[in-house]
């Protein structure tokens, strides 16, 4: 009966070190390592960033949501659809409360539980990155601090 729980433990410190974030002023968003649905990190008080979104269908809408305590919570901050980028245009994002926030995209065609497209080829840097959705949602973050 040891073996099994010897064997537990050893998989749950594994899943605590790939929670880990990136070390500090190294990266401010990443996706998330172990499901990749979400991008994001910690932003601060007065930070803004510049959203732009590429391939988004009339169905799909891109979320920016607030994590309460260690992410048990969300709450949706903004919710933006293909129109909102049409022209190429950015939207701005101003941060009001310090916290860890995250962008994903939802198909809203789809049944909930498969709804959240899965994120890939992320390139994170020191103020913001690009990731895409589904394989075909392109999402790029520039980030200004307060």
């Amino acid at each position: 009966m040891i073996k099994p729980i010897r064997l537990l433990l050893a998989f749950a410190c594994l899943l605590l070190a790939a929670c880990a974030g990136p070390p500090p002023g190294e990266q401010l968003l990443s996706l998330e390592p172990n499901y990749q649905f979400t991008y994001g990190g910690t932003l601060k008080t007065g930070d803004a960033l510049e959203i732009r979104a590429e391939g988004l269908s009339g169905s799909e809408r891109l979320h920016f949501n607030r994590c309460g305590p260690e992410c048990q919570t969300t709450e949706v901050i903004a919710t933006w659809q293909a129109t909102d980028f049409a022209d190429a245009r950015a939207v701005q994002q101003l941060i009001d409360t310090d916290a860890e926030y995250y962008l994903w995209v939802e198909d809203t065609a789809k049944p909930k539980a498969e709804s959240a497209l899965k994120g890939g080829d992320d390139k994170p840097a020191a103020e913001g990155g690009e990731v895409t959705f589904g394989g075909h949602v392109h999402v790029a973050v520039a980030a200004k601090h307060g």
